[in-house]
């Protein structure tokens, strides 16, 4: 989903109310709107709308305990959102282990401005390349679905790097055949050439990833 510049969304989780208050007018001077989540218990999908960017998750684990950290990383992997945590000194360990477990930044208190700010740009950037890639996906897997049983098994074998006659002796037909087969896969799959049928398949199955440009 594509949002113009002042609808975009950071969700900004409350667990530490300070914090909190420092963050969302910053994140309001950036020209998001600032979202206090406050309900994201089983993965919260009553809170987390899909206009939701990032997460800023403004925690204390030092006071709370690693549990707070691990619930909005988790809430973050399950709606495929960048988290930011927001948080007081903390030890480097455990910094360091958030980073591993999937937050896409660490920021201390007293936040730099500038350092978060980039953070966020950097968050919200990833999340829009990961909505075009997943959009992607889709069309490709959609013009997938418009190949017949022996299309896909030519795809199959073209991707596999077989030559016409290799098809053909594999699947029991005639060299004409797979040709207008052939025709047929690339035409449906928008390929011009074997390496962009290859790329736009590797892609569908999530194994490639690419700019929107060179897709079309």
């Amino acid at each position: 989903m594509h949002l113009e510049p002042g609808e975009q969304v950071i969700g900004v989780w409350d667990q530490h109310s300070s914090i909190a208050r420092a963050v969302a007018p910053l994140v309001a001077s950036m020209g998001y709107t600032a979202k206090v989540l406050t309900n994201l218990r089983n993965g919260g999908a009553d809170d987390v709308d899909d206009d939701v960017g990032c997460l800023l998750g403004c925690v204390n684990p030092s006071h709370a305990g690693w549990d707070q950290v691990a619930e909005i990383l988790e809430v973050g992997e399950h709606h495929c959102l960048p988290v930011i945590l927001v948080t007081e000194p903390i030890r480097v360990e455990t910094a360091v282990l958030a980073m591993r477990r999937g937050a896409f930044g660490v920021v201390e208190t007293p936040v730099e401005s500038d350092w978060l700010k980039e953070l966020i740009r950097e968050a919200m950037a990833e999340r829009a390349s990961f909505e075009r890639l997943a959009a992607m996906r889709q069309a490709l897997q959609t013009r997938r679905s418009l190949l017949s049983r022996r299309e896909q098994e030519v795809l199959e074998l073209l991707v596999a790097g077989l030559r016409t006659k290799e098809i053909a002796y594999r699947l029991g037909i005639t060299t004409k055949t797979v040709e207008t087969h052939r025709s047929r896969v690339f035409a449906k799959m928008q390929a011009r050439s074997c390496v962009e049928l290859l790329r736009l398949e590797l892609m569908s199955r999530g194994i490639l990833k690419d700019e929107v440009p060179r897709m079309v």
